[in-house]
């Protein structure tokens, strides 16, 4: 035979009244929004994370040196967004990596 406890709602008890009161949600923890992205950019990384899964910071980051080396400037600061948007990490290196040089005299 099952035995079941039905506490009684007062407010008096607080670990009742905690668990009846409705959750508050707070921001996640891992939450690495950051400042700066536009909603294109940000529809670019997701259209390109759809089309490549797991594995689309890191084909971001070859097609921004892909296009690096072949000295298309617009398509790398494009594909550095990407990888930005999808992986700041990932991104970091790759940015320093790709930044002009200062030429000295």
């Amino acid at each position: 035979m099952t035995i079941r406890l039905a506490t009684a709602r007062r407010s008096s008890n607080p670990f009742v009244s905690r668990s009846l009161a409705a959750p508050r949600f707070s921001a996640p923890a891992n939450d690495n929004r950051r400042v700066g992205a536009t909603p294109a950019q940000l529809r670019a990384a997701l259209l390109h994370f759809a089309r490549h899964g797991l594995s689309a910071a890191d084909n971001a980051s070859q097609a921004a040196l892909r296009a690096w080396r072949e000295g298309d400037a617009v398509a790398m600061r494009e594909w550095l967004e990407v990888c930005r948007t999808l992986d700041p990490r990932r991104a970091a290196p790759l940015e320093a990596l790709l930044a002009p040089q200062p030429t000295s005299p």
